[in-house]
């Protein structure tokens, strides 16, 4: 159990989530296969030359032929300190539907059987759920709190849209425990929302914004004593091309973004459980 004076105070804790999906124009596997190592090995590169691991979440899809060939992965990632937890698309079930897409009973039926699935494939601490396109229905939240789920790091309900999404959109990026009837506002339930704050895919243009809102939020825990998260998310599929070519200059940009948030005084990386747990426990003695 936390004390009080164990409680660090006055920092943010960056946490990268991965939405391990198949590629959206084909539905293979080239980010799987070639971008997620490729990004795993700038995060060891920036350890490197560090000293701080970057621990990563991985929402993954299961329980499809294409988890089952990469499930070795998962483990070995998860032995090195990262996390799996569950996305929202894929499933032998109900292949190619969004949990939100399927109807009150379904989706409760959905999510308790993906979550079963990767207990049965020895990934039994399912913390962390992913929502496909960033938002989820607020009878989800009972459904996840049942199946264990503690985490959900989606976008603020509502600042998806069809055309595509855009975290600029967003008037609130800080943690909340979400309300049952409406999950976009603070409520009583036990789910922590982390919001989404970033994407690495936009570093190549939107780096400064990024790094500015990081800086102003880190300034106000600073100031405040406070605790934040800061979730930035990302797709394996972003990385390659449809030929299964890698993008050097994603690479490159995520490497220089890291090394510099990694000098900033009260930043720490974490995996997302570990975040919202901090999170969460700070609130009990604030």
């Amino acid at each position: 159990m936390y004390l009080e004076n164990e409680i660090e105070k006055g920092v943010i804790y960056v946490v990268i989530v991965c939405h391990a999906e198949s590629d959206p124009w084909d539905c293979g596997n080239f980010g799987l296969r070639f971008g997620l190592p490729a990004i795993v090995r700038t995060f060891k590169k920036v350890e490197v030359a560090t000293g701080i691991k970057i621990p990563t979440t991985f929402c993954v899809n299961p329980p499809t032929a294409e988890f089952r060939h990469f499930g070795a992965m998962y483990h070995s990632l998860l032995k090195e300190g990262h996390e799996v937890g569950l996305h929202s698309q894929g499933g032998t079930e109900f292949f190619g539907q969004h949990h939100e897409d399927l109807g009150p009973q379904d989706n409760e039926r959905r999510i308790l059987f993906d979550v079963k699935k990767l207990s049965s494939l020895g990934f039994s601490q399912i913390r962390t759920y992913a929502p496909g396109n960033f938002s989820y229905i607020a009878s989800t939240t009972h459904v996840l709190e049942d199946a264990g789920i503690e985490v959900s790091c989606s976008a603020l309900p509502g600042s998806y849209e069809k055309e595509g999404y855009d975290y600029r959109m967003l008037k609130e990026f800080k943690p909340y425990h979400p309300s049952y009837e409406d999950n976009s506002i603070p409520g009583n339930s036990h789910l922590v929302e982390i919001p989404v704050s970033a994407r690495l895919r936009d570093l190549e243009r939107d780096k400064e914004l990024i790094m500015d809102q990081l800086q102003t939020r880190l300034n106000n825990v600073k100031k405040t004593g406070g605790i934040d998260i800061f979730q930035i998310v990302w797709h394996p599929w972003e990385l390659v091309n449809q030929a299964g070519e890698i993008n050097i200059n994603y690479i490159k940009s995520v490497e220089e973004f890291l090394l510099e948030v990694a000098a900033l005084e009260g930043i720490k990386f974490d995996i997302v459980y570990n975040a919202a747990k901090k999170w969460r426990n700070f609130l009990l003695y604030e």
